[in-house]
């Protein structure tokens, strides 16, 4: 059986409008190429962080409104003609609830935009409403959600209601469980409030590698309310990349059975190294078969894709406890495997954790295209700038790196 899913109400705008393409949806709701892709193609449909859709959508109504009034006269009006040609051969004859510009209403409400627009291509298809029914049985979406469709009869309204709230509720941009669906860990008594974890106790204790991906990426978004969906991707990536690389991630977990807290980190090409330093790369094109692989010994570009507590968790301690972690796995994984990082770059979207990573001798290098700013720190000679309540670890992997290093320019 399938889900209504963002994918199912694109599938269905096409069947109804032959007009109706990607790039309607992306123009109609506001959305970047890349999103826009996910939301009409993806196997389990995407939803968009509602926040950072919003923001990501006023954004881009300023800066087309900008253009806009650049324009004479004469422009402005073969621009709206085109737009309303547009629009309405994708069924869509009410140009006010879509149009970007300044006169035309801005709605920035994803749900109210995309129940305009399946309203307005099911109005005008005006097929017999037994139609949509077996489309959605050809979908193999379960009976209790076709049900409700076929007694709305002709009410499209409600029927385009009803399938973005079943939609919205099936996303899988963001988490796919709520937190009371997680399987509790099994902490026992009388531990320290907040522990580390790895991959391997967590699976061993019930979640799924899925579970844990749709976590971290929840918890992105409450942390960095301004990050875009272009630098968060999706779990379905990160599920991928934490199932494999067990040592690049850690995890805070608190005594409620939430994962709080957490570092993950890839190696990047070199490349992909000059996009970032250049302020163009964006961390939802670093899929697994194209970043560097983690099993090979050598020289390394150490990219951190997140080091964060949420909210309520901004303890020094917590912070500490995840810094001597990753310390810890870069002496005694990483290096012990022959694996040296010559340099650490990270993009950082909040101020609190801009002074975090300066106040280890990082430095800023450029503004990303998307969201974030990258700062980068050379680990050659090792910097004595890092923060670690273990002394002799840092002193350990500086003995390492430099020797090393120094080995590899000798030769």
């Amino acid at each position: 059986m399938a889900d209504i899913n963002s994918k199912v109400i694109y599938d269905l705008l096409k069947k109804f409008s032959d007009e109706v393409t990607k790039e309607t949806i992306q123009h109609f709701l506001f959305f970047e190429d890349s999103v826009a892709e996910r939301f009409c193609n993806k196997k389990d449909g995407y939803w968009p962080h509602e926040n950072t859709w919003k923001k990501n959508a006023q954004k881009k109504f300023a800066n087309l409104k900008a253009e806009y009034d650049k324009v004479d006269k004469i422009k402005k009006q073969k621009i709206v003609d085109s737009l309303k040609e547009e629009y309405e051969n994708a069924g869509i004859h009410n140009l006010d609830s879509c149009c970007y510009y300044p006169y035309i209403d801005n709605t920035f409400i994803l749900e109210t935009r995309l129940e305009k627009l399946i309203e307005e291509v099911l109005v005008k298809a005006d097929n017999d409403p037994s139609q949509i029914v077996d489309f959605l049985r050809v979908q193999n979406v379960p009976e209790e959600d076709i049900q409700p469709v076929s007694d709305m009869k002709e009410n499209y309204r409600e029927i385009a209601e009803f399938l973005v709230r079943r939609a919205k509720e099936n996303r899988k941009g963001l988490s796919a469980y709520s937190k009371e669906k997680i399987p509790h860990l099994i902490i026992p008594p009388k531990t320290a409030h907040v522990m580390l974890r790895s991959y391997e106790e967590l699976i061993a204790l019930g979640l799924t590698a899925r579970e844990i991906a749709d976590n971290l990426v929840a918890n992105d978004y409450e942390v960095y309310p301004d990050i875009s969906s272009d630098n968060e991707a999706d779990a379905l990536q990160w599920e991928q990349y934490l199932s494999k690389y067990h040592d690049a991630f850690a995890y805070l977990v608190d005594n409620n059975n939430h994962i709080v807290g957490n570092w993950s980190f890839l190696s990047l090409t070199e490349e992909q190294r000059q996009k970032m330093l250049q302020g163009q790369l964006l961390e939802n094109t670093l899929t697994i078969d194209q970043t560097s692989s983690l099993y090979v010994s050598g020289e390394h570009t150490l990219y951190l894709l997140n080091l964060s507590c949420n909210d309520g968790y901004n303890k020094p301690q917590y912070y500490q406890m995840l810094l001597d972690k990753l310390w810890d796995r870069m002496l005694n994984v990483y290096a012990d495997a022959g694996i040296f990082f010559k340099s650490f770059y990270t993009n950082v979207f909040h101020p609190a954790y801009e002074a975090l990573w300066k106040s280890m001798g990082f430095s800023f290098i450029v503004n990303n295209c998307s969201s974030g700013r990258i700062y980068g720190l050379e680990l050659y000679p090792f910097p004595t700038t890092l923060k670690s309540t273990d002394p002799a670890i840092l002193q350990e992997l500086k003995r390492r790196y430099d020797e090393y290093f120094s080995n590899r320019t000798a030769t």
